[in-house]
């Protein structure tokens, strides 16, 4: 069983009833929430300065680069700096530098992946918090 299949059959308190393709469409919607969730609190960081410039509050990330971000709340932690994010994901530390300036706005599924399973090491509360709403919204019986 997957890594994801035993989450979800451990929030579903053990009841794993799910067909192999429901496992993969709950995985993608959990994807899809996982996106939302970190896109709202990247971009509740850039609130005031919109306010201050009057910008039109959609809820997109046009203007937010969303590998930039992720890295950019790595380095917040202050438990990597770029060349130990490089070294802990076999990245090359200007690859890490070019998205982190902003400059590399479409990395690729990998390096995302890598990234992306460094940050969850990093803010595991914020991730336990995220899949608790989750698993609150599209798991727990009513």
């Amino acid at each position: 069983m997957s890594k994801m299949g035993f989450l979800f059959c451990s929030l579903n308190q053990g009841n794993c009833r799910l067909s192999p393709a429901e496992k993969i469409l709950l995985e993608v919607k959990l994807f899809i929430h996982l996106y939302h969730e970190l896109s709202d609190i990247f971009m509740s960081r850039y609130m005031g300065y919109q306010k201050l410039i009057k910008y039109d509050q959609e809820k997109n990330m046009n203007g937010i680069k969303f590998m930039q971000e992720v890295i950019k709340d790595i380095l917040s932690t202050e438990e990597y700096s770029l060349a130990g994010i490089a070294n802990y994901t076999r990245i090359p530390e200007d690859v890490l530098s070019d998205i982190a300036a902003g400059m590399n706005a479409n990395p690729t599924l990998e390096l995302s992946r890598k990234l992306f399973e460094l940050h969850v090491t990093v803010r595991r509360e914020l991730y336990d918090r995220i899949m608790r709403k989750f698993a609150s919204k599209y798991l727990m019986p009513a």
